[in-house]
């Protein structure tokens, strides 16, 4: 009887510990694309700030944006890293299931 109590409290613990980290169990390792799409956008501006058709029209709206994609995106990458890495501490069998699957 005892050891049937035991059992309850350890599943109880376990799935308020999964509860807790649910939404970290469910982030895609498909979000660095966000990461991705903001550094083409930073190369994009950076090209139309070297080039002489969009240097007149645009005055340096080209080297703001580049600068401020950029940053988004140095920002957005550390982001990642951060809930990535802590994903894999506290939900490394989903990692290593991501890992291991065949698609």
């Amino acid at each position: 009887m005892e050891e049937s109590h035991s059992l309850t409290y350890r599943a109880a613990a376990r799935l308020r510990r999964t509860r807790a980290y649910a939404w970290l169990r469910c982030f895609p390792n498909t979000a660095c694309g966000i990461v991705l799409g903001s550094g083409g956008h930073s190369i994009l501006w950076r090209t139309c700030a070297d080039e002489a058709f969009c240097q007149e029209p645009l005055g340096r709206l080209p080297h703001v944006l580049n600068w401020i994609f950029w940053c988004l995106t140095i920002g957005g990458l550390l982001l990642f890293l951060a809930v990535f890495a802590l994903k894999v501490v506290l939900a490394h069998d989903v990692v290593r299931a991501e890992g291991k699957h065949h698609v």
